[in-house]
Formats: structure tokens, sequence, C-alpha cells
């Protein structure tokens, strides 16, 4: 890798999960723009997920808890987080209102554990809504739900690791329209209307030349792709594998999509590139439909005609294609991604 051959920017990578602007943890209560009280208040989680469950009703806050003294009761999750998790896993919950975006940032403070997180609407591992289990020992791990129903939803705080430890977790609900960008949304403009550059769902709306926007991170914050006619390229920045960039495209009933990504300059990537990671992810915004593969001179990864996954769609609805990094890097890395729908 040669900062000639991909145009490498002299940034260093965070040691956080993912490159983002902290002061989007606004701390707000309920009554508008009142600050909550910054403190970390400490809780205590319960060893299941059903029966006497904690329940959070603030709309931000931070809260610590220590896991050692509860044990591992759920650790089949690998179609949620990727892995099975054996650490000690711990559980409260929040009444959440559909259509709401909610945000949860974990913390290890020992430094040793490798946390995940993930979100349950019953108390059944199998009907996970959102996990993320990516960025290894003592790093960040946060994950965003939006609502589908309303009802009381169980978030598990659990470890890739064996044992139990000592966390910080910040919990945000979002407000989509106050003109307040918080985390979860990459934009705000005191609106719900798409079309104008922030959707209504207070997601960035790209066009042809533009940058990602960050937070974009996740399935409830992508940045929307807007590629109804014709191809639109837009610029992203990777710093390490749990980086990740999230873009959303809308599509018709028998459209197909194809994501072409480039260096920098547009160019296709050329040898000496880092390994990059491109999924197609379903509209359920978990489910990974396809992998996009590096062929020919291109040494980024390219979904193209050839991948049956994303051509000749069944179902219209918003599709994803995620970007990311197979390995952590010493500077982050802009690069291109060229998108373009075809309809039948």
């Amino acid at each position: 890798m040669t900062t000639r051959s991909l145009g490498l920017l002299a940034l260093l990578v965070t040691t956080g999960c993912n490159v983002f602007d902290e002061s989007l943890y606004l701390a707000r209560e309920d009554a508008g723009a009142d600050v909550a009280d910054a403190s970390v208040r400490p809780i205590t989680l319960a060893e299941r997920c059903s029966g006497a469950v904690p329940e959070i009703t603030r709309s931000s806050g931070e809260y610590s808890f220590d896991t050692s003294g509860l044990a591992n009761d759920l650790s089949d999750l690998a179609s949620c987080t990727g892995r099975t998790l054996p650490g000690n896993d711990g559980f409260f919950r929040v009444r959440m209102t559909e259509g709401e975006l909610w945000h949860f940032h974990v913390r290890t403070l020992d430094r040793t554990q490798n946390p995940a997180i993930y979100i349950l609407p019953t108390c059944d591992e199998r009907a996970c809504t959102a996990g993320l289990d990516e960025c290894g020992v003592g790093r960040d791990e946060h994950v965003s739900i939006r609502a589908r129903e309303t009802r009381d939803y169980f978030i598990g705080v659990d470890s890739a690791q064996a044992g139990g430890g000592r966390y910080e977790i910040t919990v945000l609900r979002a407000t989509c329209g106050d003109g307040v960008r918080e985390h979860g949304e990459s934009c705000d403009d005191r609106n719900r209307t798409a079309g104008d550059g922030c959707d209504e769902h207070c997601r960035v709306e790209l066009r042809d030349g533009m940058a990602e926007v960050e937070p974009n991170d996740d399935f409830s914050d992508p940045n929307m792709i807007m590629a109804s006619t014709g191809a639109v390229t837009v610029q992203g920045r990777l710093g390490g594998r749990c980086d990740f960039d999230m873009f959303g495209v809308t599509v018709p009933a028998g459209a197909s999509v194809r994501a072409t990504m480039l260096d920098v300059n547009g160019q296709p990537c050329p040898e000496g590139t880092p390994s990059f990671r491109m999924s197609w992810i379903l509209p359920d915004g978990r489910t990974t439909g396809g992998m996009g593969p590096v062929t020919g001179t291109n040494r980024c990864p390219a979904i193209t005609a050839s991948e049956a996954f994303a051509q000749s769609l069944s179902t219209a609805g918003t599709y994803h294609v995620r970007v990311t990094t197979a390995a952590e890097l010493d500077t982050a890395v802009d690069y291109k991604l060229r998108f373009e729908v075809v309809t039948p």
C-alpha cells in the first residue's frame, strides 16, 4: 500500500469503534432542550431477559454496571453478532414506540473484555433485531435500532470472552425533525421531508459527486444513494476493520443494482490495495444476501451483473451496500463508490 496508489490521508485511526463525532451523544431529557444530568448512574442488569428486567425510561443517559456476578445465559447469537458469545450477559429493557430511533454505545472499563451488544424484541436469541461484535478487545461497540412496533425491547450486553467485566453504556433516543443532529442521524434539517438532501428519517441523501456523512454504519442510519436515473459516484473514508460505511439504495421490483469500489481518484484499485469487503444487505438490514468479489484488474470489490443476488430483484425496497476493511489500518483511506440502478 502506498500513498500514491490510494491517496491515503495523514489521519490516524481513532481507538473507538468508528470515526464519528462524540458531541453527537447529546444528553437531553424528554423536556425538549433541557440538558440531562451528565452523571453516570449505576444499574443492576438482570440475569435473564425474562422476569424482573430493569427498565430505562430516560430518553438519554449514561449507566454503569458489572457483569462479573452474572452467568452466560445466551450464547448462540451467531446469526445476530456473527459469532457465539461465551461471556457473562446481562439485560435491561427500553419501551420503544414504533418508528423511534434508539442508539446504544457500550464501553468496557476493564479494557480486557471484548464487548458485544444485541437487541431482542422477545426473550429469544433467534429473534435478534440488531447486534454488533466487530471491534475487538478493549474497543467500544454501538448499535442503533428503529423500532418496528411499540413494545419493550431487551438490550443484552455480552462478551466474546468468557467471564464478566465492568462497563458503561450510553442510551440515546434521537428525535428526527427537531433541528438537533444526534448520533444515529447524519442530518436534521427541522423537517421530515424526503428529497431535500435529508430524508424523513434524518438520513443524508447523496447525489453524484457528494461525500459520505457520518454516522452511516448500520441499518438505521445509512446514507441514501439517489440513483433513480444514471450512475452516482460518492466518496467515502474507512479507518479500520470496525469502521463501516452503509449506503441505502431504494429500488423497484425487477431492478438490478451495480456497485463498484474504486480508489480516491475514481480509478480501479491497484495492486497493494488493502483488503476491503463489500456486503449486499437485504431490506431487513441485517441479512447478508451476498458479497461483492474482487475480480479482474480492480483490486477493490464490486457487485456487477455477474452477482445474481443483486439482479432482477423480485421485491421492491431499500437494499444496502456495506463496505469495510478486513484489517486495521495505520491511516484512514479515502475511496469512491459508484452505484447504478438498472430498471427493466
